[in-house]
C-alpha cells in the first residue's frame, strides 16, 4: 500500500513540476505591459510579497525539527534553487504564482521525504543486520565461556586425579623401597681407621667383632653378612655409620631385638628406612610433646600418645600428621 501511495505521489510531483515549467515558460514569453504610476508600483509590491511568502515557506520547512541536519541541508539547497529561479521570472499575475508555489513546495517536500525514508529504511535494515550479527557473537561468546568453564573443571579434576594417583603410587613405591631394606641395619659406633680406605670385607669383620664383644651369645659370623659399607664422607670427630645387609632376615632380627643391651656402649643399631619414612620419623620426633613417643618397627612408624594409646602411622596418614597437602610429598624429591 505504501509503495503504491508513494508512486502516485511521485507521478503527481512530476506532473506538477511539468505544469510549473509550462507556467513559468508562459510567464517568460508573455511580456508584461508597462504600467504607469500607482498601478505599476502595486504590481511590484505584489511580486515582492509573493517572493517573501516563498522565502517564509522555505524557512518554515527547512527548520523542521523532524529532519536531520543532512536532510535539512538538502531541502535548503533545493528550495533555494527554486527560489532563485522564481525570482528571475517576470510575474504578470501574482494570483497564479500564489496558487502554484504551495504545490511546488509540497511536491519538493514529498520527494525529499521519500529520499529520507529510503535512507532511513536502508539504515534500519543495516542496524537490524548488525543486531543479528551481535546476537550471534554474543551466543558464540557464551558458548565459549561455558566450554572454557567445562574444560577448566575437567582440567582441575584431572589434576586432582593425577595428585591422587601420584600419592598412591608414591605409597606403593615407598612400601617397596622399605621392603627392599628389610634385611638391612644401620650400625653407628663401629671403630674406623680414617688414615686409610676401608674395604667392605674389613668393615664386615669389624662389625662381627664389635657385635660379638658387646652382645654375648650373639655369635654372628662374616658369612652371615651379604654386604656392608660406610655411609657418607670421612669425618675426623667420629666414625661413620655402617649399613649392613644380612643374608638371613632372622639373623638381622636377632641383632635388632638385642640392641637395648647396647645401652651405654655408644653403639647404636637402627632400621634402614626409606627416604620418606626417615623424613617422617625425624619430623615427628620434633613435633611430639615430651609425654609422647614415636618409633619404627619393621619399617612401620608407631606413635604413642600421652594417655598411652599406640597408633600405627601409615603412608596415607603422613600428610595429615604433617599438616600439609598430599601434593607436598608427591612433588618433593626423595619423599615419594
Amino acid at each position: 500500500m505504501d509503495s503504491e501511495k508513494r508512486k502516485r505521489e511521485s507521478e503527481s510531483s512530476i506532473s506538477s513540476a511539468g505544469d510549473l515549467d509550462i507556467s513559468a515558460s508562459s510567464v517568460r514569453q508573455t511580456k508584461p505591459k508597462k504600467k504607469k504610476g500607482k498601478k505599476a508600483d502595486a504590481d511590484t509590491q505584489n511580486k515582492f510579497s509573493v517572493l517573501n511568502e516563498v522565502d517564509d515557506t522555505i524557512e518554515s520547512d527547512s527548520n523542521s525539527e523532524d529532519l536531520d541536519p543532512e536532510t535539512k541541508t538538502d531541502i535548503n539547497s533545493g528550495l533555494k534553487e527554486i527560489n532563485e529561479k522564481l525570482s528571475g521570472v517576470m510575474l504578470s499575475n501574482s494570483e497564479i504564482l500564489k496558487n502554484l508555489i504551495p504545490e511546488i513546495v509540497r511536491n519538493v517536500r514529498e520527494e525529499i521525504t521519500k529520499i529520507f525514508e529510503d535512507k532511513l529504511d536502508k539504515l534500519e535494515s543495516r542496524i537490524f543486520e548488525v543486531e543479528i550479527e551481535n546476537d550471534k557473537l554474543k551466543k558464540e561468546i557464551e558458548d565459549n565461556k561455558r566450554e572454557s568453564a567445562k574444560k577448566e573443571d575437567e582440567l582441575r579434576q584431572a589434576i586432582i586425579d593425577i595428585d591422587k594417583t601420584s600419592w598412591e603410587h608414591g605409597g606403593r613405591i615407598n612400601n617397596l623401597d622399605q621392603y627392599s631394606r628389610s634385611n638391612n641395619l644401620v650400625i653407628s659406633g663401629i671403630p674406623e681407621d680414617q688414615s686409610q680406605w676401608e674395604k667392605p670385607r674389613e668393615t664386615a669383620e669389624k662389625v662381627v667383632k664389635t657385635m660379638n664383644e658387646k652382645l654375648k651369645d650373639l655369635n654372628i659370623k662374616s658369612t652371615d653378612i651379604d654386604i656392608c659399607h660406610r655411609l657418607g664422607k670421612i669425618r675426623t670427630e667420629k666414625p661413620r655409620p655402617v649399613i649392613v645387609r644380612f643374608i638371613s632376615r632372622m639373623t638381622r632380627n636377632d641383632l635388632m631385638y638385642r640392641r637395648r643391651d647396647l645401652k651405654g656402649t655408644n653403639i647404636y643399631v637402627n632400621e634402614d628406612l626409606s627416604h620418606l619414612n626417615r623424613h617422617m620419623l625425624v619430623n615427628l620426633k620434633r613435633m611430639i610433646s615430651q609425654d609422647e613417643s614415636v618409633w619404627v618397627k619393621d619399617g612401620t612408624l608407631y606413635h604413642k600418645s600421652g594417655n598411652g594409646r599406640i597408633q600405627k602411622i601409615l603412608h596415607g596418614d603422613y600428610a595429615k600428621w604433617m599438616g600439609v597437602d598430599k601434593s607436598v610429598f608427591a612433588k618433593t624429591p626423595g619423599l615419594n
